[in-house]
């Protein structure tokens, strides 16, 4: 888990999480530790791969977040749509508002634009990894990097000091 301090008053949380089991981790702890602001969880998960685990971390995100925007992980050849039919199979709570957005960049910079202060704003999915994999191939990723580089972006946007 990586924490990255920003001047928007918002907790962001870098995790490597890939499970049901580590989802209910990290969910929880932000839950417990959250200071009554919303959880805004940006995730997918990984194409090729065990797609039964997709609805259980699906339904956990769910649980607890005010918003989800599901994005791409490593979709590969099987692409996202189906990635995110899956991950919604089991989420069923009308309280939580939740968008697709293929592009991660575009899936961050849409988190961050919206969080407030006090809020805490979870990166799922990627932690440490250096690339993306596409259906074209891989694309050089940092998560740290960018998730940095786009809360610099709205704290310049918003002023703050």
């Amino acid at each position: 888990m990586h924490l990255i301090e920003n001047k928007l008053g918002v907790r962001v949380v870098i995790d490597f999480a890939h499970t049901a089991d580590a989802y209910e981790g990290v969910f929880s702890f932000a839950k417990r530790t959250s200071e009554g602001g919303d959880i805004i969880a940006v995730f997918g998960c990984a194409g090729e791969r065990d797609s039964t685990k997709r609805p259980a971390m699906g339904k956990i995100a769910n649980m607890y977040s005010s918003v989800i925007i599901l994005t791409e992980e490593d979709p590969r050849k099987e692409g996202n749509q189906a990635i995110f039919s899956d991950l919604r199979y089991l989420m069923h709570n009308p309280l939580c508002t939740i968008w697709e957005i293929e592009d991660r960049r575009m899936a961050i910079r849409k988190a961050v634009s919206i969080a407030l202060s006090g809020d805490t704003l979870l990166f799922l999915g990627k932690g440490h990894e250096k690339s993306i994999e596409r259906s074209d191939g891989k694309i050089a990723w940092d998560e740290i990097s960018e998730v940095q580089a786009i809360l610099l972006e709205e704290e310049q946007r918003r002023g703050c000091e």
